[in-house]
């Protein structure tokens, strides 16, 4: 059960270079399905969850869910998978739906935190 983590993502700027809103995109390359919990942060010297949900990602395929995080100056995204077969990306978007590319991270560059009961 990977927790992956984004990690504070700054958002400020013009509007030009701000996320309105954050896609997650997700890839379950296993046989069966997978659970997955999101959590979406504002980071303003408290952690608070402006946005969360669980689902299931069917086997063998791609969803996305998308966050809106306009009036957040700074962010976090966690992702709780329930096995190690569901890949996970990340990417902000403007209000023009632009791709913004400092919002972009890919599996890889996410932190694995540990879970904490």
């Amino acid at each position: 059960m990977p927790l992956y983590s984004t990690g504070p993502i700054e958002n400020a700027g013009t509007p030009e270079s701000r996320s309105s809103s954050i896609i997650v995109f997700f890839e379950n390359s296993a046989g069966s399905f997978d659970t997955v919990f999101v959590q979406v942060f504002r980071l303003n010297g408290t952690k608070t969850v402006i946005a969360q949900e669980q689902f299931n990602v069917p086997p063998e395929t791609t969803l996305t869910r998308q966050y809106f995080v306009a009036a957040t100056a700074e962010f976090e995204v966690q992702v709780l998978t329930n096995s190690g077969f569901t890949f996970v990306s990340v990417a902000g978007v403007n209000a023009n739906n632009v791709f913004i590319p400092q919002h972009r991270l890919v599996l890889q560059e996410m932190a694995i935190l540990p879970i904490v009961p």
